[in-house]
Protein backbone atom coordinates (compact mmCIF):
# COMPACT_ATOMS: atom_id res chain seq x y z
CA UNK A 1 0.00 0.00 0.00
CA UNK A 2 2.84 2.33 0.98
CA UNK A 3 4.68 1.35 -2.22
CA UNK A 4 1.64 2.22 -4.36
CA UNK A 5 1.28 5.57 -2.63
CA UNK A 6 4.97 6.30 -3.24
CA UNK A 7 4.62 5.42 -6.93
CA UNK A 8 1.55 7.66 -7.24
CA UNK A 9 3.41 10.49 -5.50
CA UNK A 10 6.44 10.15 -7.78
CA UNK A 11 4.19 10.02 -10.86
CA UNK A 12 2.43 13.18 -9.70
CA UNK A 13 5.73 15.01 -9.20
CA UNK A 14 6.92 13.90 -12.63
CA UNK A 15 3.66 15.07 -14.19
CA UNK A 16 4.04 18.47 -12.54
CA UNK A 17 7.65 18.75 -13.70
CA UNK A 18 6.64 17.79 -17.24
CA UNK A 19 3.82 20.37 -17.27
CA UNK A 20 6.05 23.10 -15.82
CA UNK A 21 8.80 22.19 -18.27
CA UNK A 22 6.38 22.40 -21.19
CA UNK A 23 5.03 25.72 -19.91
CA UNK A 24 8.55 27.12 -19.60
CA UNK A 25 9.33 25.89 -23.11
CA UNK A 26 6.23 27.62 -24.46
CA UNK A 27 7.10 30.83 -22.62
CA UNK A 28 10.63 30.76 -24.00
CA UNK A 29 9.24 30.10 -27.47
CA UNK A 30 6.84 33.05 -27.15
CA UNK A 31 9.65 35.29 -25.87
CA UNK A 32 11.80 34.25 -28.84
CA UNK A 33 8.98 34.98 -31.29
CA UNK A 34 8.32 38.38 -29.65
CA UNK A 35 12.04 39.20 -29.78
CA UNK A 36 12.11 38.34 -33.47
CA UNK A 37 9.05 40.51 -34.10
CA UNK A 38 10.66 43.44 -32.26
CA UNK A 39 13.85 42.95 -34.28
CA UNK A 40 11.86 42.96 -37.52
CA UNK A 41 9.98 46.09 -36.45
CA UNK A 42 13.25 47.77 -35.50
CA UNK A 43 14.75 46.89 -38.85
CA UNK A 44 11.69 48.30 -40.58
CA UNK A 45 11.95 51.58 -38.69
CA UNK A 46 15.66 51.79 -39.44
CA UNK A 47 14.97 51.44 -43.16
CA UNK A 48 12.23 54.08 -43.04
CA UNK A 49 14.41 56.46 -41.06
CA UNK A 50 17.25 56.06 -43.55
CA UNK A 51 14.82 56.62 -46.42
CA UNK A 52 13.07 59.74 -45.16
CA UNK A 53 15.69 61.60 -43.11
CA UNK A 54 17.59 63.12 -46.09
CA UNK A 55 14.61 65.23 -47.25
CA UNK A 56 13.65 66.67 -43.86
CA UNK A 57 15.75 69.82 -43.27
CA UNK A 58 15.81 72.23 -40.37
CA UNK A 59 14.33 75.68 -41.11
CA UNK A 60 15.77 78.66 -39.18
CA UNK A 61 14.42 82.11 -39.99
CA UNK A 62 15.58 85.68 -39.38
CA UNK A 63 13.43 88.75 -38.75
CA UNK A 64 16.43 91.05 -38.06
CA UNK A 65 14.59 93.23 -35.52
CA UNK A 66 13.42 90.43 -33.22
CA UNK A 67 15.08 87.81 -31.08
CA UNK A 68 12.65 85.06 -32.13
CA UNK A 69 14.68 82.01 -33.09
CA UNK A 70 12.41 79.04 -32.41
CA UNK A 71 13.27 77.29 -35.67
CA UNK A 72 11.30 74.52 -37.25
CA UNK A 73 11.36 71.67 -39.75
CA UNK A 74 10.29 71.06 -43.33
CA UNK A 75 10.07 68.50 -46.11
CA UNK A 76 11.57 68.77 -49.59
CA UNK A 77 9.18 68.63 -52.57
CA UNK A 78 9.64 69.07 -56.30
CA UNK A 79 6.39 70.52 -57.62
CA UNK A 80 4.91 70.20 -61.12
CA UNK A 81 6.34 73.65 -62.00
CA UNK A 82 9.78 72.00 -61.88
CA UNK A 83 10.92 74.00 -58.84
CA UNK A 84 12.07 72.76 -55.44
CA UNK A 85 10.24 73.76 -52.29
CA UNK A 86 10.33 73.10 -48.57
CA UNK A 87 6.83 72.45 -47.24
CA UNK A 88 6.53 73.70 -43.65
CA UNK A 89 4.14 75.46 -41.28
CA UNK A 90 3.35 79.13 -41.75
CA UNK A 91 4.13 79.76 -38.06
CA UNK A 92 7.71 78.54 -38.70
CA UNK A 93 8.33 81.37 -41.18
CA UNK A 94 6.22 84.02 -39.41
CA UNK A 95 7.00 85.76 -36.14
CA UNK A 96 4.61 86.35 -33.25
CA UNK A 97 3.37 89.52 -34.96
CA UNK A 98 2.49 87.57 -38.12
CA UNK A 99 5.35 89.00 -40.20
CA UNK A 100 7.00 86.73 -42.75
CA UNK A 101 10.74 86.29 -42.20
CA UNK A 102 13.30 88.40 -44.05
CA UNK A 103 15.21 85.21 -44.82
CA UNK A 104 15.44 81.56 -43.78
CA UNK A 105 18.29 79.06 -43.68
CA UNK A 106 17.30 75.58 -44.84
CA UNK A 107 19.80 73.06 -43.44
CA UNK A 108 19.74 69.48 -44.73
CA UNK A 109 20.88 66.59 -42.51
CA UNK A 110 23.66 65.35 -44.81
CA UNK A 111 27.25 65.05 -43.64
CA UNK A 112 28.06 68.56 -44.92
CA UNK A 113 24.88 70.14 -43.44
CA UNK A 114 24.13 71.55 -46.89
CA UNK A 115 22.46 74.95 -46.38
CA UNK A 116 20.36 77.19 -48.62
CA UNK A 117 19.59 80.77 -47.59
CA UNK A 118 16.18 81.78 -48.90
CA UNK A 119 14.96 85.35 -49.29
CA UNK A 120 11.62 86.77 -48.13
CA UNK A 121 10.34 86.81 -51.72
CA UNK A 122 10.75 83.02 -51.99
CA UNK A 123 8.34 82.28 -49.12
CA UNK A 124 4.68 81.64 -49.96
CA UNK A 125 1.97 81.45 -47.29
CA UNK A 126 -1.21 79.49 -47.99
CA UNK A 127 -3.75 82.22 -48.96
CA UNK A 128 -6.58 80.21 -47.40
CA UNK A 129 -5.22 80.82 -43.90
CA UNK A 130 -4.11 77.24 -43.30
CA UNK A 131 -0.95 77.04 -41.19
CA UNK A 132 1.28 76.04 -44.10
CA UNK A 133 3.98 77.65 -46.25
CA UNK A 134 6.22 76.82 -49.19
CA UNK A 135 9.85 77.94 -49.15
CA UNK A 136 11.45 77.83 -52.59
CA UNK A 137 15.05 76.61 -52.69
CA UNK A 138 17.28 76.91 -55.78
CA UNK A 139 17.69 73.92 -58.06
CA UNK A 140 20.95 72.06 -57.54
CA UNK A 141 22.50 68.64 -58.27
CA UNK A 142 22.23 67.92 -54.52
CA UNK A 143 18.45 68.41 -54.52
CA UNK A 144 18.00 66.58 -57.81
CA UNK A 145 19.83 63.61 -56.34
CA UNK A 146 17.67 63.63 -53.21
CA UNK A 147 14.42 63.65 -55.14
CA UNK A 148 15.21 61.21 -57.93
CA UNK A 149 17.15 58.48 -56.13
CA UNK A 150 14.47 57.19 -53.77
CA UNK A 151 11.00 55.63 -53.81
CA UNK A 152 9.40 58.12 -51.40
CA UNK A 153 5.79 58.95 -52.13
CA UNK A 154 2.67 60.72 -50.93
CA UNK A 155 0.02 58.48 -49.37
CA UNK A 156 -2.62 57.43 -51.89
CA UNK A 157 -5.04 56.91 -49.00
CA UNK A 158 -4.96 58.43 -45.52
CA UNK A 159 -3.88 56.28 -42.56
CA UNK A 160 -6.55 54.75 -40.36
CA UNK A 161 -6.97 55.12 -36.62
CA UNK A 162 -4.52 52.73 -34.98
CA UNK A 163 -1.96 52.80 -37.81
CA UNK A 164 1.67 53.25 -36.76
CA UNK A 165 3.37 56.48 -37.78
CA UNK A 166 6.78 58.15 -37.52
CA UNK A 167 7.36 61.88 -37.11
CA UNK A 168 10.60 63.49 -38.32
CA UNK A 169 11.84 66.89 -37.22
CA UNK A 170 14.06 69.01 -35.00
CA UNK A 171 12.37 69.49 -31.61
CA UNK A 172 14.12 71.59 -28.99
CA UNK A 173 14.05 68.59 -26.63
CA UNK A 174 15.50 66.28 -29.31
CA UNK A 175 18.95 65.42 -30.55
CA UNK A 176 21.42 68.30 -30.50
CA UNK A 177 23.35 66.71 -33.39
CA UNK A 178 20.61 66.15 -35.95
CA UNK A 179 17.12 64.95 -36.71
CA UNK A 180 14.85 63.31 -34.13
CA UNK A 181 12.28 60.63 -34.95
CA UNK A 182 9.33 59.74 -32.69
CA UNK A 183 6.78 56.96 -33.12
CA UNK A 184 3.11 56.60 -32.28
CA UNK A 185 -0.25 55.74 -33.77
CA UNK A 186 -3.04 57.70 -35.40
CA UNK A 187 -5.25 58.33 -32.38
CA UNK A 188 -8.10 60.24 -33.96
CA UNK A 189 -9.22 62.40 -36.87
CA UNK A 190 -10.74 65.82 -37.36
CA UNK A 191 -11.76 67.70 -40.50
CA UNK A 192 -8.33 69.13 -41.28
CA UNK A 193 -6.10 67.15 -38.93
CA UNK A 194 -5.09 63.76 -37.65
CA UNK A 195 -4.38 63.30 -33.96
CA UNK A 196 -1.49 61.10 -32.86
CA UNK A 197 0.18 59.74 -29.73
CA UNK A 198 3.62 60.50 -31.22
CA UNK A 199 5.44 63.13 -29.16
CA UNK A 200 6.43 66.48 -30.66
CA UNK A 201 7.78 69.74 -29.27
CA UNK A 202 8.71 73.22 -30.49
CA UNK A 203 10.87 72.74 -33.57
CA UNK A 204 8.96 69.71 -34.87
CA UNK A 205 6.51 72.01 -36.65
CA UNK A 206 6.68 71.63 -40.41
CA UNK A 207 8.37 68.23 -40.34
CA UNK A 208 7.22 64.97 -41.91
CA UNK A 209 4.57 62.51 -40.73
CA UNK A 210 5.05 59.06 -42.29
CA UNK A 211 2.60 56.15 -42.40
CA UNK A 212 4.72 53.10 -41.47
CA UNK A 213 2.50 50.48 -43.12
CA UNK A 214 2.32 52.18 -46.51
CA UNK A 215 5.71 53.93 -46.31
CA UNK A 216 4.32 57.29 -47.41
CA UNK A 217 4.03 60.94 -46.38
CA UNK A 218 0.59 61.99 -45.14
CA UNK A 219 0.85 65.35 -43.41
CA UNK A 220 2.63 68.05 -41.41
CA UNK A 221 3.12 67.72 -37.64
CA UNK A 222 1.96 71.15 -36.56
CA UNK A 223 0.76 71.46 -32.97
CA UNK A 224 0.00 69.57 -29.78
CA UNK A 225 -2.93 69.35 -27.40
CA UNK A 226 -1.90 69.06 -23.75
CA UNK A 227 -4.26 68.60 -20.80
CA UNK A 228 -3.44 67.32 -17.29
CA UNK A 229 -0.16 65.82 -18.49
CA UNK A 230 -1.72 64.03 -21.47
CA UNK A 231 -0.66 65.12 -24.95
CA UNK A 232 -1.80 64.51 -28.51
CA UNK A 233 -0.09 65.73 -31.67
CA UNK A 234 -1.98 67.49 -34.44
CA UNK A 235 -0.97 66.63 -38.02
CA UNK A 236 -2.30 68.74 -40.88
CA UNK A 237 -3.78 66.58 -43.63
CA UNK A 238 -2.44 66.93 -47.17
CA UNK A 239 -6.02 67.46 -48.35
CA UNK A 240 -6.25 70.69 -46.33
CA UNK A 241 -3.14 72.33 -47.83
CA UNK A 242 -3.33 74.95 -50.62
CA UNK A 243 -6.91 73.96 -51.45
CA UNK A 244 -7.12 76.73 -54.06
CA UNK A 245 -4.84 74.57 -56.21
CA UNK A 246 -5.21 70.90 -55.13
CA UNK A 247 -2.90 69.57 -57.85
CA UNK A 248 -0.05 71.75 -56.65
CA UNK A 249 1.06 69.27 -54.01
CA UNK A 250 -0.75 66.07 -54.95
CA UNK A 251 1.43 65.72 -58.08
CA UNK A 252 4.68 66.61 -56.34
CA UNK A 253 7.73 64.39 -56.02
CA UNK A 254 9.45 63.71 -52.70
Amino acid sequence: MVRNAFIICVAGVLAILIIEGYTLFQQQKEIKILTQQIAVAGTGYSALITEWTPIVPQVNCDWRDTSQDDGGSGTLFKLPDGKFYILTNAHVVKDKKGRVAQSCDVVFPDAASTTYTVAHSQITIDPNGTDVALVQVPESPFLMDLVYTNKRKLCAAPPAIGDEILIFGYPVIGSSDGITVTEGIVSGEETSDFLSSAIIDNGNSGGAAIDVKSDCYFGIPSFSYTDNGASLTGILKMSSLFTDDPAKLSEARL
